[in-house]
């Protein structure tokens, strides 16, 4: 869904499923490389070698989209964070030069709104949020610094 977005705005998009990466990456330069980090993970594709092959794919310009969504549970959201983390520095080592990651809210799939993945951003946008007892649990859980356990959705956007 977030691909076909991107497609209609960006320009030439890598499409592939992930147990596809290699051949799909060696096709050609591309504009934007989306990659759904959970799906890749599933199929125990190598994250250094799918992003070094997104890397040569973009030839030297272009954007890649690393998305993670994670399950209710405060394990699952927490799992998906350091994952998320952890691809944004594979990503920086595979020589994109810009790595910028973001809470999708509420979905990555279905993003409303892009909270910067910073302790001082979740803050403020749960402060913006509407009041309510719940709500100031989760602005207490952000200034605390454990606002990736308030999102389901991680995005991390790379400059090639």
């Amino acid at each position: 869904m977030l691909g076909r977005a991107l497609a209609l705005q960006m320009g030439r998009l890598a499409e592939f499923e992930a147990s596809e990466w290699r051949q799909a990456l060696a096709e050609g330069p591309v504009d934007w490389v989306v990659l759904d980090l959970d799906r890749l993970r599933q199929v125990g594709a190598p994250l250094g070698a799918v992003l070094a092959a997104a890397r040569r794919a973009l030839d030297g310009g272009g954007n890649l989209c690393l998305v993670a969504s994670a399950d209710a549970s405060l394990a699952g959201r927490l799992r998906s964070a350091l994952g998320t983390r952890a691809a944004a520095r594979a990503a920086a080592r595979a020589g994109f030069r810009e790595v910028r990651r973001y809470f999708a809210v509420p979905t990555a799939h279905a993003p409303r709104s892009f909270v910067p993945a910073r302790r001082a951003a979740a803050v403020a946008f749960e402060e913006a949020q509407s009041a309510g007892s719940a709500r100031r649990d989760r602005l207490r859980l952000a200034r605390l610094g454990l606002d990736p356990a308030l999102y389901r959705g991680h995005i991390c956007l790379c400059t090639a």
